[in-house]
C-alpha cells in the first residue's frame, strides 16, 4: 500500500510533465532558447519525501549568465516569464507549492544591457543577482494587465555596479496629477516576501548619456525626456502609496552619488519594517543624519546595524527610543566621517542610550586644545568601565591633524602636546595679521566699488591705461553673433540676417560672421552642446522675437542660454529683434 508521501510525490510529477528531469528533459528546457547561448544551467534535485517530511521540495534551476555587448539576443527577463507560460513550467500551482524555482545571476561586460522590467516578477522566481549591467525597459510593465495576477515570490533582489537608463517616462507621468496614478503592488515591488533588497553602487542616468548605444536604442531622444524625468522624482515623493516588508531583513542602498533630500522621508512614508536587521547607506554623501534615523526605533524596531561609513557625517543628533522587545544592541558604523573632535560629555550621551553602540574609529580627529579638558580620562583606563566599557576604543582613536600629532593615540597624549600655548605666545602676530588683512580687504572693496573712476583718474592725471580683459576675450570670439530663431521664421532670417551680412562689395571690413544653427552647428554634438558652445564663441546673440520663437522649446533654451552668458560676461550680450508683436500673459 503506498505510503501518504509517495502519493503526493506521484502527484506533483504527474502535475507538471516537463520538469520530470528524469524522463529525459534537459535543464536548457527550463529557460528560454534565447538564453541559452549566453546562460548555463543547474538543477538541483529535490529529497524524496518520507513518512517525517512528506512534502516534496521543488526542483531549483540555478541559472548563471555572462552578457557580452555584442551578444545578438538581448537578454530579457520577460522572456523567461512568458516562456513559463507557454511551457506550462508552474501551472497550477502557486508561491507555497511551486515545483521549480529559479536562482538567476547576471553579469554583464563591456557595457551590456539587459531588459528588466520592475517589480521583476516571474513564477518561482527567488533569487536575482545583477552586476554591471546598463538596465532598461524599467516601466516597461506600467498598467500591465499580467502583472498583478503573478504573486510575490522574490526573496533576494541584489542589483550592483549598474546603472537603470530612464526611458518611457512621459505615459507615467502624463496619466498622473499631483502625484504618481501607481497602485502599491506595482510601487513596493514584491514587499511582502523580500527578504535582502541590495541596490549598491546603481544609478539611473537619461538615455542620451549613455555612452553605449544598442542597436534597438534611439539615438536622437525627446528633447522632454529630462524634464519628464524630473516630473517622475517630484510626484514620486508625493505618491501616497504603502509598503509592508514584513520579511525585509537586508536593505543595502550604499554607494549612491545622487540622493534626493527626501529621499528617507519617503523611504518610511506609509511603510512598516517590523524585522528589518541591516541598513546600509554607506558612501552617499550624507552630511547630515536624517531624522529617519535619528529616531530610527520609530521606523525599524528591529534593526542591529546601520551602516553610515564613509559619509561626511561630523554629529548624530539621536533619540533614546526605548528597544521595546529587541533584545539586540543597535551597532552605528560612523567610521570614515568627519568627526573632527570628541568630547567626554558626548561619550557619556552614547552610553546612557539603551542598547547602542557608536563606532566613530577612523576619523579625522583634530587634536587641539578643545581637546585638553579630555586628557586626564584618555590617559586613565578606568575611566572606560560600566556603561562606558564599549568606548575604551576613544582611547586609541588617532589624531589626524595638526601635522606633529599625526598618528599619535589620544590615550598618549598630554595638555603640553596640545597647540594652546603656542597659540597665546603668537597672540600678537596673529592680532598685527588680522589688521593687516582686514586693510587689505578694505582696499579691494574700495577698488572694486570705484573701479571705472580709478581707471579714469589713472587715464587722465597719470596716462596709464589698464588693460581690459573682457574686451581681449571679445577679440577671441569666432562669430559677431549667433542669431536665435524659429524655424517657422527661418526665410526672413536668411533674407535680411545670413545673406545681408556677407557682401562682397563692401570688402571684409563690412562683413559680418553670424552663427546660423541650421548651418554652423557641429554633427555629432546634441543639441543643447551645439547651443552653449555657439554662443559662448559669439560676441552677442540676435534673439528673432515672433510668436513662433515662443513656443519653439529649442529657441526658449537658446535664450535661456543667452541670458546666462549675458550674466557670466556682465556684458549687453542680448540683442532682441521684435519681428512681430508677442502677447503677454
Amino acid at each position: 500500500m503506498p505510503t501518504r508521501a509517495t502519493v503526493i510525490m506521484t502527484a506533483r510529477l504527474m502535475i507538471l510533465p516537463v520538469l520530470v528531469l528524469l524522463n529525459g528533459v534537459s535543464p536548457k528546457d527550463l529557460v528560454p532558447p534565447s538564453w541559452m547561448r549566453m546562460c548555463k544551467v543547474n538543477v538541483s534535485f529535490p529529497e524524496p519525501p518520507t513518512e517525517s517530511r512528506p512534502r516534496l521540495n521543488p526542483y531549483v534551476a540555478s541559472v548563471n549568465c555572462h552578457i557580452k555587448a555584442d551578444d545578438g539576443d538581448r537578454w530579457r527577463l520577460m522572456d523567461l516569464r512568458n516562456f513559463t507560460f507557454t511551457n506550462n513550467i508552474n501551472y497550477h500551482t502557486d508561491e507555497n507549492n511551486r515545483t521549480l524555482h529559479y536562482k538567476i545571476e547576471v553579469t554583464c561586460e563591456n557595457g551590456a544591457n539587459i531588459s528588466l522590467p520592475w517589480p521583476m516578477k516571474v513564477p518561482g522566481l527567488l533569487e536575482l543577482e545583477v552586476r554591471s549591467c546598463l538596465l532598461l525597459d524599467q516601466f516597461a510593465n506600467y498598467n500591465d494587465p499580467l502583472d498583478p495576477t503573478i504573486p510575490n515570490e522574490l526573496r533576494i533582489l541584489d542589483i550592483r555596479d549598474s546603472m537603470w537608463v530612464v526611458e518611457a517616462v512621459n505615459s507615467i507621468v502624463n496619466k498622473s496629477n499631483v502625484s504618481l496614478n501607481i497602485t502599491s503592488a506595482y510601487d513596493c515591488g514584491q514587499d511582502s516576501t523580500l527578504v535582502e533588497y541590495i541596490t549598491r553602487n546603481v544609478s539611473s542616468v537619461l538615455p542620451e548619456l549613455v555612452a553605449v548605444v544598442t542597436e534597438q536604442e534611439q539615438t536622437t531622444p525627446k528633447s522632454n525626456e529630462g524634464e519628464s524625468f524630473l516630473d517622475l522624482l517630484r510626484k514620486s515623493f508625493k505618491t501616497k502609496t504603502g509598503c509592508h516588508y514584513k520579511r525585509l531583513k537586508v536593505y543595502d542602498m550604499s554607494i549612491a552619488w545622487l540622493t534626493p533630500v527626501n529621499m528617507f522621508e519617503f523611504l518610511v512614508q506609509n511603510s512598516d519594517y517590523p524585522v528589518l536587521e541591516v541598513l546600509n547607506f554607506s558612501r552617499i554623501g550624507m552630511t547630515d543624519l536624517p531624522r529617519e534615523f535619528s529616531q530610527w526605533r520609530k521606523f525599524f524596531p528591529k534593526l542591529i546595524s546601520l551602516d553610515l561609513s564613509h559619509n561626511n557625517l561630523s554629529a548624530i543628533p539621536l533619540t533614546d527610543y526605548p528597544p521595546g522587545d529587541n533584545e539586540a544592541i543597535a551597532y552605528f558604523n560612523l567610521t570614515y566621517n568627519n568627526f573632527t573632535t570628541v568630547k567626554m560629555a558626548l561619550i557619556q550621551s552614547w552610553a546612557r542610550m539603551t542598547k547602542v553602540f557608536v563606532d566613530i574609529d577612523k576619523n579625522p580627529i583634530h587634536c587641539d586644545c578643545e581637546l585638553a579638558s579630555f586628557i586626564g580620562n584618555l590617559r586613565n583606563a578606568s575611566t572606560f568601565t560600566g556603561n562606558l566599557a564599549p568606548y575604551a576604543y576613544v582611547r586609541h582613536l588617532e589624531c589626524a591633524t595638526p601635522e606633529p600629532l599625526s598618528g599619535r593615540q589620544l590615550h598618549t597624549l598630554s595638555v603640553d602636546d596640545l597647540s594652546c600655548l603656542e597659540y597665546e605666545s603668537h597672540q600678537a602676530e596673529l592680532i598685527a595679521l588680522g589688521v593687516t588683512l582686514s586693510a587689505l580687504v578694505l582696499m579691494i572693496v574700495v577698488i572694486i566699488r570705484y573701479k571705472f573712476e580709478i581707471r579714469i583718474l589713472l587715464y587722465t592725471r597719470l596716462h596709464v591705461r589698464l588693460p581690459c580683459d573682457a574686451d581681449d576675450l571679445r577679440h577671441q570670439k569666432t562669430y559677431d553673433a549667433f542669431v536665435s530663431y524659429s524655424n517657422d521664421d527661418d526665410a526672413w532670417v536668411y533674407e535680411n540676417l545670413a545673406c545681408k551680412s556677407h557682401n562682397p562689395g563692401h570688402g571684409d571690413k563690412s562683413q559680418f560672421r553670424l552663427c546660423i544653427h541650421q548651418r554652423d552647428f557641429v554633427p555629432g554634438k546634441t543639441i543643447f552642446d551645439n547651443i552653449v558652445d555657439s554662443i559662448e564663441a559669439s560676441r552677442h546673440t540676435i534673439i528673432v522675437l515672433s510668436p513662433s520663437f515662443m513656443r519653439s522649446h529649442w529657441a526658449m533654451e537658446e535664450l535661456r542660454q543667452a541670458y546666462r552668458q549675458s550674466l557670466v560676461e556682465k556684458t549687453r550680450h542680448l540683442i532682441v529683434l521684435l519681428l512681430q508683436k508677442v502677447r503677454s500673459k
